[in-house]
């Protein structure tokens, strides 16, 4: 069943009631330092987010009480993330933790947003910088695995067409150099009986006489 009128005027409007969201902005999503993360990092990263409610950034915590009822179950997945995330500059802890018997946990901050919490940091809030976006070029990078006149398709054929064979030399036909002719220049030949070479001196010089 379709929602009702009123509903429908009020998601147009921008104004249907959906909860508290995550706030994810596209300069971040679109981003050298995001697109370079790992999956799991990607993941850690919204579900960190997700404790922002607009006055305790830089009291986040990535500790395992709060992590493991969102599925969170290896230590070494979280460890990795972490690194990542806070080498990337999207997260910035501001104070570190501590094992029992002071039991402290780390705090953290979103680093696209300011800093909200000043209290009990281990860094200067006056010294605190918001991440420095580098702008990830999508359309460069796809530019760039593709021809900018499209994909080439692999031709089966001479450029100028099909090449026909040809029958005969380009010149014309061409003759046989020490070839003998089957034919004398001046006529065709006339054959003639065999004749021994001594009966044809014997008619030769009867001929003579």
């Amino acid at each position: 069943m379709g929602a009702s009128y009123g509903k429908q005027k009020l998601a147009k409007a921008g104004k249907l009631n959906v909860g508290r969201f995550t706030a994810l902005p596209h300069s971040v999503i679109h981003s050298v330092q995001y697109r370079g993360l790992g999956y799991a990092a990607r993941a850690l990263l919204i579900d960190l987010a997700a404790q922002y409610n607009q006055t305790n950034n830089g009291k986040l915590v990535c500790c395992a009480k709060y992590l493991q009822p969102l599925g969170w179950t290896s230590n070494d997945t979280i460890s990795r993330a972490l690194r990542e995330l806070k080498a990337s500059g999207l997260l910035i802890q501001t104070r570190q933790g501590m094992m029992p018997p002071m039991s402290r946990a780390a705090w953290f901050a979103i680093g696209w947003f300011g800093l909200d919490v000043t209290n009990d940091l281990d860094i200067e809030p006056k010294q605190y910088q918001r991440c420095q976006l580098t702008p990830f070029k999508l359309l460069d990078k796809i530019n760039a695995l593709t021809p900018i006149n499209g994909a080439m398709r692999q031709t089966t054929a001479p450029t100028i067409g099909v090449a026909r064979q040809s029958l005969a030399p380009i010149n014309g036909a061409v003759e046989p150099i020490n070839g003998s002719s089957p034919t004398p220049i001046n006529g065709e030949f006339i054959d003639l009986p065999y004749t021994h070479p001594i009966i044809e001196q014997h008619y030769l010089s009867e001929v003579t006489q």
